[in-house]
């Protein structure tokens, strides 16, 4: 059993609190379970799964079934890849399918099932013509891929994303008490007690050859792709057995393959190309507030620039106190 409580109050009445309430549960000594085998082969994944939504919603998502994360979760390789597929910047994937009209939004990220795998998920918001273009999509995802292959790991890259860990952790804003707890007390059946607190955030040893290896275990073998859209309904012959739904369910066609193996795609309008994030000139070394008298401090926000066709106004924070900003903007177009 793991156990813990949040409260105001001192560590003292916080212990008592426990030793009353809670020394009197009984431990079982019960062990969890433990799982051997991967229900995922080579016989039932390696393939294209066509789904018709209820709702209008074009997606396309990528599974791959990769070695359990959880070991590893000082050098944190699923965030490592989570942050490459899901960057959003200059030479990203997502920048290039918008470009491309073929996507809207695109998310990535792994999730450690059992104590045995970890299921690293790529999901794809398409535009309709990026579902009646989807192999072009899956051509994209291969090609970005294929570049991170061939880039290899960067330190660069991983060191950036702990710079930001580092300061997500040393500014955290307060989470609700309930879902912080029942977090903590999951996060105390799978890490160090000392680890608990900081194991999101960490990224503490670079580890370029456990990189590569993961990197070469995205193949077709361990990899599903599902499109679900309304647009495949007259492909999708079989229902699912408890909700009916509308579904197809194919090995991978020799055309997907060969665009792994050979993802030559050019884009028929972007300019933009698919390449690791550029230098982030924008992460922050000094965290001092350059106001030193809160009270002084205008109460409202006051205007600091002004055009014919903007207005800019700054509210120094007196409240918190913390090196954050809050940047809104609201524009008025006449198209």
């Amino acid at each position: 059993m793991r156990l813990a409580i949040y409260g105001n109050q001192d560590i003292d009445v916080l212990e008592r609190w426990v030793q009353d309430y809670f020394s009197s549960v009984k431990n079982y000594s019960y062990k969890p379970p433990t799982y051997i085998e991967v229900p995922y082969t080579k016989e039932n994944f390696s393939d294209l799964i066509k789904v018709v939504p209820i709702k209008d919603r074009d997606t396309l998502e990528f599974i791959w079934i990769l070695e359990d994360f959880e070991p590893y979760y000082k050098s944190n390789p699923g965030k490592y890849f989570s942050h490459l597929f899901g960057h959003e910047g200059k030479n990203s994937l997502l920048s290039l399918l918008i470009d491309e009209g073929l996507a809207f939004e695109l998310s990535s990220g792994p999730s450690t099932e059992m104590k045995l795998f970890t299921q690293f998920r790529i999901g794809i918001s398409l535009t309709k013509e990026g579902v009646r273009r989807y192999k072009d999509v899956i051509a994209y995802v291969f090609k970005y891929l294929d570049m991170l292959k061939k880039r290899g790991p960067s330190r660069n890259v991983y060191e950036e994303i702990k710079i930001v860990g580092q300061i997500k952790f040393d500014h955290k804003d307060n989470e609700r008490p309930t879902g912080y707890v029942s977090g903590l007390t999951s996060a105390m059946q799978r890490y160090p007690l000392e680890d608990i607190l900081r194991y999101p955030y960490l990224f503490e040893e670079f580890k370029p050859d456990q990189l590569k290896k993961v990197l070469d275990d995205f193949t077709l073998d361990n990899m599903r792709i599902i499109l679900t859209s309304k647009e495949v309904e007259s492909e999708c012959t079989e229902r699912e057995k408890w909700y009916k739904t509308q579904y197809s369910r194919t090995p991978l066609p020799d055309d997907i393959k060969e665009l792994f193996h050979n993802p030559v795609i050019q884009p028929k309008k972007s300019k933009k190309i698919l390449d690791l994030p550029p230098k982030n000139l924008f992460l922050p070394k000094n965290f001092e507030i350059l106001a030193k008298d809160f009270e002084a401090l205008n109460k409202y926000p006051k205007k600091i620039y002004s055009s014919d066709s903007t207005d800019v106004y700054f509210k120094q924070d007196n409240t918190f106190k913390t090196p954050k900003g809050d940047l809104k903007m609201k524009l008025y177009s006449n198209e």
